[in-house]
């Protein structure tokens, strides 16, 4: 096991890590604050983009660089979109061990109290190494109406006024 802390001009990651005879990368007491345009990196897709992640997980296991068990959580801070440099807020994707399986490790997201949208629904990461994003967005009353064009890509509403959003694929 190795106690790793790695301090960055622009954030901090430290935590304990450790490789079993199996081996199964064990993480553990994991933190980091970084912006996340350290993690997008180059992606055309989210260019422009700008907020803080930061990570509190209290274990990790990885098999093949694929995550079989987690526990902890990440925080999205002041996501700020590029086009009307609106901050939409904060928001919470959380890992509970009771949550996953033998099979899929399962997040559920939820928004902060600063959010400008609202939002919940899991994502769902299975050991055939699929990912399901199931969403729910709801606009208040403060919702950008930059984000509130956007929604309507995704359809009407349901009878709660939320919309829908589901993304899958396969690493």
């Amino acid at each position: 096991s190795t106690d790793v802390k790695a301090k960055l001009t622009d954030g901090v990651v430290q935590g304990n890590i450790s490789r079993s005879l199996t081996g199964q990368l064990e993480i553990n007491k994991l933190s980091a604050t970084l912006p996340i345009q350290t993690l997008i990196g180059g992606s055309q897709m989210l260019k422009g983009w700008s907020g803080r992640l930061k990570a509190d997980l209290t274990h990790v296991t990885l098999k093949n660089e694929w995550p079989v068990a987690t526990d902890g959580r990440f925080d999205l801070i002041d996501l700020t979109e590029p086009t009307a440099a609106h901050n939409l807020g904060g928001f919470r994707l959380s890992f509970n061990p009771t949550d996953n399986s033998s099979t899929t490790v399962i997040g559920k997201f939820s928004d902060l109290q600063d959010a400008s949208i609202g939002i919940s629904g899991s994502l769902k990461l299975s050991g055939d190494r699929n990912y399901l994003l199931d969403l729910y967005l709801t606009p208040r009353d403060i919702t950008p109406p930059s984000i509130m064009s956007r929604l309507k890509y995704l359809g009407p509403p349901d009878a709660q006024g939320r919309y829908p959003l589901s993304i899958s694929g396969t690493f």
